[in-house]
């Protein structure tokens, strides 16, 4: 709830304006850098949905999830309870789905303390707010950041702590408060408002989201108290926002009060049928656990990239190039989606008790139970309907299916080279092709100089096959038409002439075959090697061998 201004407290609206900040140096033993860790089984998933991206030529997200897996993280700060109790406060989206947390402090000479096996206690997806426990209930602080005990004042001084990077970029940087209370358009389908938040005009860059929004109080710990947490930056010009410390207050006041689970589960169930009555997969993705997500991570991306509409995979794509697992729990929700099609009406007929943190829900509708638990303080879906869950971690070496294996990933080719034709000679060469799964239609010139010039186009059956993920051998089988332009000083060919000029022009019609090796069938650059026979229908060319060694970019 917001706390009523004294009248008298505007009398010091000036003063933060122009109080010089403390040194911040005690401040860093308290706002640390929160780094993420994944198990191997989880790295393995996200490098098959990465080779499987970069098939179908999303690079942009194939760099996602190689940065991702790089490491990731943000900012988080210390709170004490008055029972004593250490936590960690900061944003979900930092945590999200990570196997293991650690949160970093350094001091001004450069010692680092860094705790790890840091626990989530619990999370509010929507305000973005997390509770991280020190491991084993560790108390490793006696104080931690003070609670600004009223709202700040508009044009108040405020300051930004965080790492926007890794723990060595440590910054503070001062701004104003510019509103109080705002609401900004959200990102759901229903465009819900999201907020109330602090709008200010301390800069805010990747990595300090979670960090402390701060005013200065020099009886505090550090000199600062917490204002609010950063979350939300570059809305529009020289404006970020934060979550106001009243509702951090009523988070911390919630969680840390024991509620009854089964009010608790029946509260989300009731949400979550009336959210899938309407639409859609951006409403059920803040109900599905992460342990779901990870299980159904390969055939959840694979379902949605081969059967969802086209604007739900730009949209899902566009969330994977900012955050790889929000893209999987996007496709995954997607997947529950696709389930529920013929399912929209579901009633809660049965909720039964596994243990305290499992319960198995009955929908009237799907006919078959499923498994909730009590994740992070939160309902979400452990099992649903006739999804897949609970397989084995995928092989990071298995080969994808067949169906992919004998697919290129890219429409156009275009590429150059060198060319030796027995008995004719050697001659630069181009090619331009269309492909369209199987079928290749495009265009091959040979150029010998003042020799000869051969010019056609080709239609013909296509079998790539991949080797090891990138390297392909493709059999094609096909026809080419065009035109063969020759020096008539050059030994008899047997060309059907169309003038009597000193050169001679004539028809090729012939069938083709031969073998293509690439090194990639990837979008990108290949490096490229042909053999082609051709079998001539019209006017032999004295060409029916050709070896070509090129280079070329597919898209």
């Amino acid at each position: 709830m917001l706390r009523r201004l004294p009248g008298f407290a505007l009398l010091f609206c000036i003063f933060p304006v122009f109080a010089q900040a403390p040194d911040p140096q005690a401040l860093w033993d308290y706002v640390g850098f929160i780094g993420q860790g994944f198990r191997p089984e989880k790295a393995a998933r996200m490098r098959n949905i990465a080779r499987e991206l970069e098939r179908r030529g999303q690079r942009e997200a194939v760099q996602s999830i190689e940065t991702y897996l790089r490491g990731n993280g943000g900012t988080g700060w210390v709170y004490v309870a008055k029972d004593g109790a250490n936590y960690i406060i900061t944003n979900h989206r930092i945590i999200s789905q990570a196997d293991d947390l650690s949160i970093t402090f350094e001091k001004p000479d450069g010692r680092k303390t860094v705790y790890t096996g840091l626990s989530i206690v619990a999370a509010d997806e929507k305000m973005d707010i997390a509770l991280l426990a020190f491991e084993n209930g560790g108390r490793p602080f006696r104080t931690g950041l003070s609670l600004l005990d009223r709202p700040p004042w508009e044009q108040e001084s405020v300051y930004a702590a965080g790492f926007p990077g890794n723990p060595a970029a440590r910054q503070i940087d001062r701004g104003a408060v510019s509103d109080l209370y705002v609401r900004v358009p959200g990102n759901d389908e229903f465009m819900q408002m999201a907020g109330p938040y602090i709008r200010h005009t301390a800069p805010v860059d990747p990595g300090n989201s979670g960090g402390p929004l701060l005013a200065m109080d020099s009886k505090a710990p550090g000199g600062y108290v917490v204002a609010g947490i950063n979350t939300l930056s570059a809305r529009d010009p020289e404006a970020n926002y934060a979550i106001p410390i009243d509702r951090v207050e009523d988070f911390l006041q919630e969680v840390l009060e024991y509620r009854d689970n089964l009010l608790t589960l029946e509260e989300r169930l009731l949400a979550f049928t009336q959210g899938t009555s309407r639409l859609s997969y951006q409403h059920i993705v803040k109900y599905l656990s992460n342990s779901f997500t990870a299980e159904n991570a390969e055939s959840a991306v694979l379902l949605t990239l081969e059967n969802a509409p086209g604007p739900v995979i730009e949209n899902i794509m566009r969330t994977f190039v900012y955050s790889p697992l929000e893209g999987i729990r996007l496709a995954a929700a997607w997947a529950v989606e696709n389930f529920l099609q013929k399912r929209r009406t579901l009633d809660v007929e049965t909720i039964q008790m596994i243990d305290q943190e499992h319960y198995q829900v009955g929908f009237r509708e799907s006919g078959i139970p499923d498994e909730w638990v009590k994740e992070y303080g939160i309902w979400r879906i452990r099992r649903f309907g006739g999804l897949t869950v609970g397989a084995e971690p995928a092989d990071n070496e298995s080969p994808p299916a067949e169906e992919s294996r004998l697919r290129t990933a890219y429409l156009f080719s275009l590429s150059a080279g060198y060319g030796y034709i027995p008995d004719t000679g050697h001659a630069l060469t181009a090619d331009f092709n269309l492909h369209l799964r199987y079928i290749g239609l495009g265009t091959r010139i040979y150029y010998g100089g003042i020799s000869f010039l051969r010019g056609e186009g080709a239609l013909g059956l296509y079998l790539p096959i991949r080797v090891k993920e990138r390297f392909g051998i493709t059999p094609f089988l096909g026809a080419g038409v065009g035109f063969v332009w020759k020096d008539k000083n050059e030994p008899d060919t047997g060309i059907t002439s169309l003038n009597s000029a000193t050169k001679t022009f004539g028809m090729c019609i012939s069938g083709q075959g031969g073998l293509r090796m690439t090194s990639s069938l990837t979008p990108g650059f290949f490096l490229q090697g042909m053999y082609q026979y051709n079998y001539e229908l019209q006017a032999g060319t004295n060409m029916p061998h050709a070896f070509t060694v090129s280079i070329g970019y597919g898209l």
